[in-house]
């Protein structure tokens, strides 16, 4: 994604105290090359990346001053509602496709990585649902098969998006609203979260999302040629 560089320290002190009035500075990241006491840069994968900046004197054309460092570009995983709204909107329209575009349509589109809703969907229900027992969620196996599944999640919202992350919601801030408010649980249900640009309404009539991207979003039913349907409920749903 996009990143903005520039000089501090040494470099910048200099210029400060008007030692370097006349130098321009230079950068390379990745065989890239660029001027100006502020570089764009846009990094296309992970990894540990070295960037390099010049002070070059305009006059003689020579370096002056240099520094080379290494950065780490990974990827962070915040709470929803601290995403930029060009970042939201990325995560949803990538979560968005995973709901709604067909497994096998959405790997020739987007490639092996990725996995539609129903693929995630069932797995769960095969892990939760089996009357043995909770695999998904009694003992130790909820810790490691919820970050597995969150893993695998992320990296088919990736290969529609490559820029976004699977953020998470810190929902005792919803709690802590409901506390202020005397213990008033509808409070809850006004959330932000719950808006028709983000998940749809937590209250719909007849329970189901009437509004926003996920509106009428269709569920797996036994029967209906889901793949890998191994339990339901009662009524026959996933």
């Amino acid at each position: 994604r996009e990143t903005t560089f520039q000089p501090t320290g040494v470099l910048v002190g200099a210029l400060a105290t008007g030692k370097t009035s006349n130098v321009s500075f230079a950068w390379a990241i990745e065989g890239t090359h660029g001027w100006g006491e502020a570089f764009v840069y846009t990094f296309n994968a992970t990894g540990h990346v070295t960037v390099k900046l010049w002070a070059v004197d305009d006059a003689t054309g020579e370096e002056t001053q240099s520094v080379e460092d290494k950065v780490w570009v990974k990827y962070v995983r915040r709470e929803l509602r601290a995403l930029d709204d060009a970042d939201r909107d990325a995560y949803f329209s990538a979560l968005e496709a995973v709901f709604k575009t067909p497994c096998d349509d959405g790997k020739k589109m987007y490639g092996d990585r990725f996995e539609c809703i129903d693929t995630f969907t069932a797995v769960h229900q095969g892990l939760a649902g089996d009357p043995y027992c909770d695999h998904a969620h009694d003992g130790y196996g909820f810790l490691t098969t919820h970050m597995a599944l969150s893993m695998w999640f992320e990296r088919a919202l990736q290969s529609v998006q490559p820029r976004v992350t699977l953020p998470y919601w810190d929902y005792t801030i919803e709690m802590h609203s409901v506390v202020m408010a005397g213990g008033d649980i509808s409070v809850w249900r006004q959330s932000e979260v719950w808006s028709a640009d983000w998940f749809g309404t937590a209250q719909p009539s007849g329970h189901v999302v009437d509004s926003g991207r996920f509106a009428y979003q269709p569920v797996i039913t036994h029967g209906n040629g889901a793949k890998n349907l191994t339990f339901t409920n009662s009524y026959g749903m996933m």
